[in-house]
C-alpha cells in the first residue's frame, strides 16, 4: 500500500541520513547533493508545497475558498506548517538542506544541480518570498542558460507565487525550446494548464491537464516515487479546480471521489480532503466544506490541524460573514499548542487575525501573550507599536519601540528596521528633534559618520535612514520635498513675501531646509557610489541592480522638487530660470540612473509643460505608456500584493480606497491636457474615455470629461453609461465623495438643480472634494441673481419680463420653492464660511505671495490636488477644466476663490437693492479686491466679469460695457471657457437691446463654436429671430435650447410653444406647453397665452 511504502521510504532515508552525517560533506560534491536531497524530502510538506502548490490560507489563488491572511509572513507559523521532522533532530531539515547546498554552491558554483537544488529549498523555506527563489533561479540560468528545469521551476514559482504570466509563459516556451523532452513531464502540463486557467481558458487547460494523466499513466519518467504521486495529487486537484470554473459540478464530485480512493493514507489525501472542500463551497454548501475540513484536523498531525484552521476560518469569514468564528479558530490553536513554542507561533497567527477583522484591542493583547512567552523576539514588540498606533494609544505605542531597542538580541538590520518605526512616529508626534537624534545614532551605530566605505547591506540601511532623516527637516521645516513637483509658479525676482512670523523663526526653518537638502546630498552621494560599484560587479543579479537604480532615480527626483520650492531656492538667491535649470538637471540625473524610470519622466513631462514645451511634454508621456505597456510596474517581483484585498471590503468598512493612480495614468491625463493646451477637444476626450475604460472610478478624468463632452453636445448620449461604469465599480456608490461630486456636476449641466444640490451636498464634507462641491453649490445659489444684474436698466418691458420668469423658472427648477432670494443668498454665504476654512492661507495670504508656496502650504485640504483646478468649474467666475495646468495651482486657486467672494457680495447687493445693503464704502473695497486679482493675472476673466456686474448695481452702465468688450476682444482661453461664454451672451443682450442684431448673433455663433450645448446661444439666436418675425426659424433655435437644457427651463419652454403656436404649429405648441406645466405647475402666462389659444385654434 501507499501508506507501507512511505513508511519503508522514510525508514531509509533517517538511516541514510545517519551515515551521511559521518561523512565529510565537502569530500565528495555528488554524496553532498543527494544528502541535500534526502534533507529536502523530509519535509512533507515542503515537498507539497513544491509540487502541490497548496495554499496553505485555504485553498490558493483563485480556490473556492479565498485566502486569509491569519499566518504572519517570516514568522514560528511557517515552521509550524511543516511539522515535526523525522530525523529526530533539531534542526529544520529544509535548513539544513539550505546551509549544505549554498556551502556546495560556494565549493562549486558551476554545478547547476546545486543552484537548482538551493532554488528548491529556498522556496521550501521561504514560501512567502517568491523574489528570493527567482533570484537563485536567475544565478542558475547565468551558469546554464540551457537548463530546462530551471525554466519550468521559474515558471511554476511566477505563476503560482507570484501571479505573474508573462514571465511564466516565457519560461515556458523557454523549457520548451530548450528541450521537447519536457513534454513528457506531469509538472510541464500541470504549469501549462495554470496558466491557461488564470488566462481564463479552462477548456484549454483541461486538455493540458488530460495530457499530463497521459503522461503519469505512460511511464515512471518523471523521478522518484515520492514526486510521481506528489504530481499524480497536483493534476488530480488542478483537474478539480478546472472543472469547478467549467461549471462541470458532478464531474468534478466524481473525480474528487476517485482521487480519495486513490490516496486514501498517503502524504498527500490533505490535498485532497482540501479540494474537495473548495468543491463544496463552490456548490454552496460551506457547512459541509466544514465538516470535510475537521476531517483534516483529527488526522493528529500538527501541521495539518494549523492547516485546516486556517482554511475553517477563511469560510466562516468569507461565506458566514461570522468574525468570531474566525478568530475562534485561531484561539483553537493556541489551546492545542503542546509546547511553548508552537503557542507562541499561535499567538502570533492569532494577533494577526484579529488585525485582520479590524480589532487591533485584542491584537495586542495575544502579541503580548506571545512576548511574555518569548521575550527575546523585539520584532514582535514591534508588532505591537504598530498595533498600538492604529488604536491612536502613541504613548504605549513609544513604550513598546523603547523597549525592543534596549534588547539584546536584536540584530542592527532589525534595530535600524525599529529607529525607522519609531522615528515615522515620532515625526506624527511632531516631535522632531527626537526623531533627528534617534535617527543619527542609527547612523553612528552603523559606522556612517562620515561617507566612508562600507558593506552593501550598511549602503542600503543608511540610505534608507538619510532620506527619513531628510523627510523629518522636510515636516520641521514646512517643506514637501517627497510630496512631488506640483507645478508651482516662481517669481522672477526669487523673492519671498508670504514669510510671517519674527527673525528667530525664520532663522529655524532655514536651518531646518539646510539640513533637509545636507540630507538628501549625503544620500545622493552614497547611493551614488555604490550604484556605480554595483554597475562594475557582473555578479550582481539583475533585480537588485535595477532596485538600486530606482532608489537612486527617487533621490534625484526629491532633490529636484527641493529646488523647485521657491521657499528653498529663494534663500539660495536662485531666479525662476536657474530652479528650472537645477530641476531639469536632477530629473536628467534620475533618468540616467534608471532610464525606464516612470516617475522621474512623469515630473520631467510636467516641468515641459510648465515651460511651454509642449513637444517634449508630450514626447516623455508617451514613452511612460510604452514603457507601462511593456513591463510591470515597479513593483517588485511580488507585483500587486492584493491578495488579502476581498477581506479587506468584506471586513474594514473600507469604501474600495482610491483608484489606483500610476505613471500611465498621470500620462494620459496630461497628455489630455496638452489636447486642451491645443483646442483639441476630440483627441482629449479620447485620452479621458481611454483611462476611464481601465478605471472607472477615476473621478478626476470622469469630472473632466463631463465637461468636455458636455461642450461637444454629447453629456445625454456617454455620460450615463460613464456615471453607471463608476457606479459598479463602486462600493457602497452613494457615499463615495468622488462618485457624488461627477453627478451633481451632471446633475448641474442638465439644468436639474435640485438632484445637482443633493449629491453635491453628500461631498461637500469630504477632504478631498469638499472644496470643489462647496465652490459648485454656491454658483448654483447665486448664478441666477448675478445673470439678472445684468438686466435690470433694460427699458424695454418684454425684456425685462423674461429676465424675470428666466429667474422664476431657475427658482423652480431648483425645487425648493420655500427658499426666498434673501434665504438663497444666505445659504451662499454660509457655504461660503465652510469654503474659507477649507482654503485657508490661499484666501487670506498676499496674492504676491501665494506662488511661492509649496504643496505643503495648502496640505490636508481640498485644493492640495487637482480636484479643484480640473473638477470645478460655473458661470460668474469659477474654474474650468484644466484650468489649474496653465499657471502656478495655489495662485489660481486664490484668484478664484476671492473672486467668488466678490460675487456672493454682489448677488447679496442685488437681492437687497432696494434697502441698499451694501454701501458705496462696501462696492470700493469689492472693486480693489478685484483690481488686486486682475494685477497678479491681468487675463483672469471672472474677476472682469464680476467687476461689469459691480457697474451694472453702481448704475455705470458704460462701464460695464466697456469691460464686456475688453473681453470679447481677448483671444478666447478654453480653461476659462465659461467666463467668456457669460461675457459673450450679456454683451449680446445689450446689443439686442440697441437693435444692434447682427453683432448679437455673431457672438452667438462664436459661443456655440466652442461650446456647442450652450443653451443661452441657441435661446438669444431665437430671441432675435423671433424679433424678425421669423417664428419657424425661431422655433428650430428654441427647439436646440430646449433640448440642451434638458426640459428644466420653463421660460426656454415657453418661447419654444410660444413660438410653434406663431409658427401655427398648434399640436407641437400643446404638448411642449402640457410639458412645461408638469414639470413646473407654478410656472406664470404659459396657460393662458399659449396653452388655451393652441387649443382653440385647433377646433374647426
Amino acid at each position: 500500500s501507499p501508506s507501507s511504502h512511505g513508511d519503508a521510504s522514510s525508514t531509509w532515508r533517517e538511516s541514510s541520513l545517519c551515515l551521511g552525517e559521518r561523512l565529510f560533506l565537502g569530500a565528495d560534491p555528488a554524496l553532498t547533493l543527494h544528502l541535500a536531497e534526502l534533507y529536502l524530502e523530509l519535509a512533507p510538506h515542503a515537498q507539497a508545497s513544491l509540487s502541490l502548490n497548496l495554499e496553505l490560507l485555504g485553498g490558493g489563488p483563485g480556490g473556492a475558498l479565498g485566502g486569509s491572511g491569519g499566518g504572519s509572513k517570516g514568522s514560528g507559523s511557517q515552521r509550524a506548517a511543516r511539522g515535526p521532522t523525522s530525523s529526530g533532530n533539531d534542526a529544520d531539515p529544509v535548513e539544513r538542506c539550505l546551509g549544505m547546498v549554498k556551502e556546495l554552491v560556494s565549493l562549486c558554483p558551476s554545478l547547476v544541480e546545486a543552484h537548482l537544488l538551493m532554488a528548491k529549498a529556498t522556496l521550501a523555506a521561504h514560501p512567502h518570498h517568491p523574489d528570493l527563489t527567482l533570484k537563485v533561479l536567475k544565478r542558475c540560468l547565468k551558469v546554464d542558460p540551457s537548463c530546462s528545469a530551471a525554466h519550468l521551476l521559474m515558471a511554476s514559482v511566477a505563476l503560482d507565487r507570484c501571479g505573474n504570466e508573462r514571465l511564466a509563459q516565457q519560461s515556458l516556451d523557454h523549457a520548451l525550446g530548450l528541450d521537447f523532452g519536457v513534454r513528457s513531464l506531469p509538472a510541464y502540463h500541470l504549469t501549462r494548464a495554470r496558466l491557461l486557467s488564470a488566462q481564463a481558458n479552462p477548456e484549454a487547460a483541461l486538455k493540458q491537464l488530460n495530457e499530463a494523466r497521459q503522461s503519469l499513466d505512460g511511464g515512471g519518467k518523471s523521478g522518484s516515487a515520492v514526486s510521481f504521486s506528489a504530481d499524480a495529487a497536483a493534476v488530480e486537484v488542478e483537474t478539480v479546480r478546472t472543472l469547478v470554473a467549467l461549471k462541470r459540478l458532478s464531474e468534478a464530485k466524481d473525480c474528487v471521489w476517485s482521487a480519495r480512493n486513490r490516496f486514501r493514507g498517503s502524504a498527500h489525501e490533505v490535498a485532497i480532503l482540501m479540494c474537495e472542500a473548495e468543491l463544496l463551497v463552490a456548490k454552496g454548501d460551506p457547512d459541509g466544506a466544514l465538516k470535510v475540513l475537521d476531517s483534516v484536523g483529527e488526522m493528529g498531525d500538527k501541521a495539518n490541524l494549523g492547516l485546516a484552521m486556517r482554511a475553517k476560518a477563511a469560510i466562516h469569514l468569507k461565506h458566514r460573514r461570522d468574525k468570531v468564528a474566525y478568530g475562534r479558530c485561531f484561539a483553537e490553536l493556541v489551546t492545542r499548542a503542546d509546547d511553548a513554542s508552537e503557542k507562541h507561533d499561535a499567538l502570533e497567527q492569532l494577533g494577526q487575525a484579529f488585525l485582520d477583522i479590524q480589532n487591533p484591542g485584542k491584537a495586542v493583547e495575544a502579541f503580548q501573550a506571545a512576548l511574555e512567552l518569548n521575550p527575546t523576539n523585539a520584532l514582535l514588540a514591534v508588532r505591537i507599536g504598530r498595533a498600538l498606533i492604529s488604536t491612536h494609544d502613541y504613548r504605549r505605542a513609544r513604550e513598546y519601540y523603547d523597549a525592543a531597542l534596549k534588547s539584546p538580541h536584536l540584530s542592527d538590520q532589525d534595530s535600524m528596521d525599529l529607529r525607522h518605526d519609531l522615528a515615522k512616529l515620532l515625526i506624527k508626534l511632531r516631535m522632531f528633534d527626537e526623531a533627528a537624534l534617534l535617527l543619527s545614532q542609527g547612523l553612528g551605530l552603523s559606522g556612517q559618520g562620515s561617507d566612508s566605505h562600507f558593506s552593501g547591506r550598511d549602503v542600503t540601511r543608511d540610505v534608507a535612514t538619510l532620506l527619513l532623516l531628510a523627510d523629518v527637516h522636510a515636516s520641521e521645516g514646512g517643506e514637501a520635498s517627497g510630496a512631488g513637483f506640483d507645478g508651482g509658479d516662481f517669481d522672477e525676482d526669487g523673492s519671498d513675501e508670504g514669510k510671517d512670523g519674527g527673525d528667530e523663526v525664520e532663522e529655524q526653518l532655514s536651518a531646518s531646509r539646510a539640513k533637509l537638502f545636507d540630507a538628501l546630498e549625503r544620500a545622493k552621494h552614497i547611493q551614488h557610489e555604490h550604484l556605480t560599484s554595483m554597475i562594475s560587479d557582473s555578479s550582481v543579479a539583475e533585480e537588485d541592480l535595477k532596485a538600486q537604480r530606482r532608489i537612486m532615480s527617487d533621490i534625484c527626483c526629491r532633490v529636484a522638487n527641493f529646488h523647485g520650492s521657491a521657499k528653498a531656492s529663494a534663500n539660495k538667491g536662485f531666479k525662476a530660470e536657474a530652479r528650472e535649470q537645477l530641476m531639469m538637471e536632477c530629473y536628467n540625473e534620475a533618468l540616467t540612473a534608471h532610464p525606464m524610470g516612470c516617475e522621474a519622466m512623469i515630473l520631467l513631462a510636467k516641468l515641459h509643460f510648465k515651460r511651454g514645451d509642449l513637444e517634449a511634454c508630450a514626447e516623455k508621456c508617451e514613452t511612460v505608456i510604452r514603457v507601462q505597456q511593456h513591463e510591470s510596474p515597479d513593483a517588485g517581483p511580488l507585483g500587486d500584493e492584493t491578495s488579502g484585498d476581498v477581506w479587506q471590503e468584506d471586513l474594514g468598512g473600507n469604501l474600495g480606497g482610491a483608484p489606483v493612480v500610476g505613471p500611465r495614468e498621470e500620462a494620459v491625463l496630461m497628455l489630455a491636457d496638452l489636447c486642451f493646451a491645443k483646442k483639441d477637444s476630440d483627441g482629449a476626450m479620447a485620452h479621458l474615455l481611454e483611462l476611464l475604460e481601465q478605471q472607472p472610478r477615476h473621478y478626476d478624468a470622469l469630472a473632466r470629461l463631463i465637461q468636455l463632452l458636455w461642450r461637444a453636445a454629447r453629456l445625454a448620449e456617454e455620460v450615463p453609461k460613464l456615471l453607471r461604469n463608476a457606479e459598479a465599480a463602486t462600493p457602497k456608490a452613494f457615499a463615495d465623495p468622488g462618485l457624488c461630486y461627477c453627478k451633481g456636476l451632471f446633475h448641474r449641466l442638465t439644468h436639474d438643480t435640485h438632484q445637482a444640490l443633493h449629491y453635491l451636498n453628500r461631498a461637500r464634507r469630504d477632504g478631498e472634494w469638499g472644496g470643489a462641491a462647496l465652490m459648485l453649490m454656491i454658483t448654483v445659489y447665486i448664478e441666477p441673481f448675478l445673470e439678472r444684474a445684468f438686466q435690470l436698466e433694460d427699458k424695454k418691458g418684454d425684456v425685462e419680463g423674461k429676465a424675470k420668469d428666466k429667474a422664476l423658472g431657475k427658482k423652480a427648477g431648483r425645487g425648493d420653492g420655500e427658499v426666498n432670494e434673501e434665504e438663497s443668498v444666505a445659504i451662499a454665504q454660509h457655504l461660503f464660511g465652510e469654503l474659507a476654512v477649507i482654503a485657508g492661507p490661499l484666501l487670506t495670504a498676499p496674492l504676491g505671495s501665494i506662488g511661492n508656496q509649496t504643496q505643503a502650504d495648502v496640505k490636508g485640504t481640498s485644493f492640495s490636488n487637482a480636484r479643484y483646478g480640473t473638477s470645478c468649474m460655473g458661470g460668474g467666475g469659477l474654474l474650468n477644466a484644466g484650468f489649474i495646468q496653465s499657471a502656478s495651482y495655489q495662485r489660481c486657486a486664490a484668484l478664484a476663490v476671492r473672486t467668488l467672494s466678490t460675487e456672493i457680495v454682489l448677488a447679496h447687493a442685488f437681492v437687497g437693492r432696494k434697502k441698499e445693503v451694501v454701501t458705496e464704502a462696501e462696492f470700493e473695497g469689492l472693486a480693489q479686491q478685484m483690481v488686486d486679482v486682475l494685477e497678479a493675472d491681468k487675463e483672469f476673466t471672472p474677476a472682469m466679469l464680476a467687476l461689469a456686474a459691480m457697474f451694472m448695481l453702481q448704475d455705470q452702465e458704460q462701464k460695464a460695457r466697456n469691460m464686456l468688450k475688453r473681453i470679447v476682444k481677448m483671444p478666447f482661453a478654453q480653461d476659462q471657457s465659461e467666463a467668456f461664454e457669460n461675457a459673450y451672451m450679456i454683451l449680446a443682450y445689450f446689443y439686442i437691446d440697441k437693435a444692434k442684431f447682427d453683432l448679437a448673433q455673431e457672438l452667438c455663433k462664436r459661443c456655440l463654436q466652442y461650446n456647442k450645448s450652450c443653451a443661452n446661444a441657441h435661446e438669444t439666436l431665437g430671441s432675435i429671430l423671433e424679433r424678425e418675425c421669423a417664428y419657424k426659424d425661431a422655433a428650430e433655435a428654441y427647439e436646440r435650447a430646449w433640448s440642451f437644457t434638458f426640459q428644466g427651463s420653463p421660460s426656454v419652454g415657453f418661447e419654444l410653444a410660444f413660438n410653434y403656436l406663431k409658427a401655427k404649429r398648434f399640436v407641437e405648441a400643446i404638448d411642449v406647453a402640457n410639458e412645461v406645466i408638469k414639470r413646473f405647475p407654478t410656472y406664470p402666462r404659459i396657460k393662458a397665452e399659449v396653452l388655451q389659444v393652441a387649443m382653440e385654434s385647433l377646433r374647426p
